[in-house]
C-alpha cells in the first residue's frame, strides 16, 4: 500500500508485472550485496535448465521474485516454486532460497499457510524462506 500513495501528489512507483518486481528487487539487493547476478542458469535437471532470478554467489543465496496475476494465484505460484525447489536443491551455488511473492490484488487468500507449507520443504541441502506481500 505504501508504494501506491505518492507524497504530496507526486507520482508513485508503478509495478505492472513480474519484471518490474524483479527490477525493483535487484535494486534493493544491491544495497546489501555487491555481487548480485541476474538470470543465472541452473545445471540441467529432468531434461532442462531454469534461470534463477538472482544469485548471490558468495553467500550461496538464490532469490526468486514472483508476482500474482489473473490466472496465477496461490496454486500456480506454489506449483512454480515447487519445481524451482527441486532444481535449486541440486544446484551447488544455492544453499538458501528466498522466495518473494508480490500479491497486490490479494489473490493469495492464505499467505501464512502458503509460506508455512513451502518453507516446510526445506532440506539439509536447501533452506527455503518465503515472504508474501502485501498480505491479503
Amino acid at each position: 500500500m505504501h508504494m501506491r500513495q505518492g507524497h504530496k501528489g507526486r507520482r508513485t512507483w508503478l509495478i505492472r508485472n513480474e519484471l518490474d518486481v524483479q527490477h525493483l528487487f535487484k535494486a534493493l539487493l544491491l544495497l546489501d550485496f555487491e555481487n548480485v547476478q541476474a538470470e543465472v542458469w541452473t545445471p540441467p535437471y529432468a531434461g532442462g535448465s531454469a534461470r534463477m532470478d538472482f544469485l548471490i554467489r558468495p553467500h550461496n543465496i538464490v532469490v526468486e521474485a514472483k508476482m500474482t496475476r489473473k490466472g496465477l494465484a496461490e496454486r500456480g505460484i506454489a506449483d512454480q516454486l515447487l519445481v524451482d525447489f527441486a532444481r535449486y536443491e541440486r544446484t551447488p551455488a544455492c544453499r538458501v532460497l528466498y522466495c518473494f511473492v508480490y500479491d497486490p490484488q490479494s489473490r493469495i487468500k492464505n499467505a501464512t499457510g502458503l509460506r508455512e507449507d513451502l518453507e516446510s520443504r526445506s532440506s539439509a541441502k536447501l533452506t527455503i524462506k518465503v515472504a508474501v506481500r502485501p498480505f491479503g
